[in-house]
């Protein structure tokens, strides 16, 4: 068995996925209340998507995914992820 964490539905609902969209989406809206927080939005969506047109597309597309289809789309665009932790990492908490 490998050592990568797996996704599970675990207790998510319906409810839970669009009340997590609407969240994000709110804290998207606030971030970019300031000049700093509309130019991060923009350098993240040239870093990751090589078009700053995503930074508006991205949470569009988000919201297009249904709870049903969550399981797919994890395996789909969550392949081979690498996190780095950069701090403290006493502070870490590690599951798998």
């Amino acid at each position: 068995m490998s050592n990568h964490t797996r996704i599970s539905y675990g207790s998510y609902t319906p409810y839970w996925w669009s009340e997590f969209l609407n969240r994000f989406a709110l804290g998207e809206m606030m971030a970019r209340l300031t000049s700093e927080g509309q130019a991060e939005s923009l350098a993240r969506a040239y870093l990751l998507f090589g078009d700053v047109q995503m930074a508006d597309a991205y949470l569009s597309r988000l919201r297009e995914v249904k709870f049903s289809e969550l399981p797919e789309v994890a395996r789909r665009y969550m392949r081979d992820m690498q996190l780095a932790y950069v701090g403290d990492t006493v502070q870490m908490v590690l599951s798998t």
